[in-house]
């Protein structure tokens, strides 16, 4: 499926389903999953992740070579029924502001970097920054709305079976 002029959801390019290879989450095609991982403490603190558009010059360019992962699906049934979600990336800038695969309420990201090809180490772990996704990773939450400038609204990235403030909340945005 590619994105037409009629369906933003998508970004220009096929949808690849998502695998578990060594513990890890990658494409199909053996291309790395990665996790900006401020963003669970950010999370705690109700601070606010610029989109890739509003960080400054100097690092905007690194930024860019991690690139939101679209909405996709599964075959391996502990990846799609164990949190594989979406959220909506409206606002975040041109070609990125399409929905985005999560896992666990991490928005899931690709590195330029990376090539696909499962036998080629990851090009883009930074650890503390961007790093791999575990099939095992515990969800990220974020405190309740007391604690933060504005209160959570309802997300797309939240199932019917799921907890209350577990995920990514859209007013969090995202690189």
């Amino acid at each position: 499926m590619t994105q037409t002029d009629t369906d933003p959801a998508f970004p220009a390019s096929e949808v690849v389903k998502i695998v578990s290879f060594g513990g890890n989450l990658y494409t199909e095609t053996g291309r790395p999953l990665y996790r900006y991982y401020p963003l669970a403490q950010m999370s705690q603190q109700g601070m606010v992740v610029p989109w890739a558009s509003e960080w400054d010059a100097y690092i905007a360019l690194w930024i860019h070579t991690y690139v939101p992962f679209p909405r996709t699906t599964s075959n391996t049934p502990a990846i799609a029924h164990g949190g594989l979600n979406y959220q909506d990336r409206t606002g975040a800038g041109p070609g990125r502001a399409y929905q985005q695969a999560t896992y666990r309420g991490w928005p899931l990201y690709t590195c330029d970097q990376d090539t696909a090809n499962f036998n080629l180490a990851p090009q883009g772990t930074v650890p503390g920054l961007f790093e791999m996704v575990s099939i095992a990773e515990p969800a990220v939450s974020w405190p309740s709305s007391k604690a933060v400038s504005q209160p959570p609204p309802e997300s797309v990235d939240q199932r019917e079976d799921s907890a209350p403030n577990v995920g990514w909340p859209s007013y969090l945005s995202g690189p």
